[in-house]
């Protein structure tokens, strides 16, 4: 299963005490995820408001993402928002397939 996390800083919320050791584990983590797949892609969004960053997670359950977002260092500090994905092919096969039905061929 893929997902499309996006995460951006959650208003009126305290930051880490030390930013800097914060960044350093987030950095980490998500390298750690990019290693293993986990994480297929995570980029920074230029200019980002509202979202920070985007990532695509593979995992075999919900949760299991659920387990990977709160093992995100900056997780308390935090909104995410998560959507699932599909392939786009079986996207276009399953319309073309629909599309013929309903024109009758």
């Amino acid at each position: 299963m893929k997902f499309l996390v996006s995460v951006k800083n959650r208003t009126g919320v305290r930051g880490p005490d030390d930013p800097v050791a914060a960044a350093r584990a987030a950095k980490k983590w998500l390298n750690s995820l990019l290693e293993d797949g986990t994480v297929d892609c995570a980029y920074n969004v230029v200019a980002s408001d509202p979202i920070g960053g985007i990532a695509i997670i593979n995992v075999d359950s919900h949760e299991a993402l659920m387990e990977q977002l709160f093992a995100f260092p900056h997780f308390p500090y935090v909104d995410l928002q998560v959507l699932p994905l599909s392939d786009i092919n079986h996207y276009f096969d399953k319309s073309i397939e629909i599309m013929q039905k309903l024109a009758g061929k």
